[in-house]
């Protein structure tokens, strides 16, 4: 099964009604995007490019979905650390 087909009820459409009328997203109680989206293309092709940053100045950086993984690991790890824990909320700028 697809990334895809774990969060949609149908993938294929007769014609932009039939997408209108019938595209449902399944969002499981417990979706977590990190573990649930993120890690599963990082696990499938982990050069893959995520993000792609630039600034006014002229300055890029081009993140792969591991770089990513790597970095959200680390932050979750980091709040978990000082506290942090599931249903807290946070604020991040």
């Amino acid at each position: 099964m697809s990334l895809l087909e774990r969060f949609v009820t149908r993938t294929e459409f007769e014609n932009y009604e039939d997408f209108y009328n019938n595209f449902e997203l399944v969002v499981p109680e417990d979706f977590n995007f990190a573990f649930d989206v993120l890690d599963v293309i990082a696990d499938e092709t982990p050069d893959r490019t995520a993000m792609v940053w630039c600034d006014d100045k002229g300055n890029d950086r081009t993140f792969s979905f591991e770089e990513i993984r790597r970095y959200t690991n680390k932050t979750a790890n980091f709040f978990k650390s000082i506290g942090i824990k599931k249903g807290d909320a946070v604020m991040l700028i």
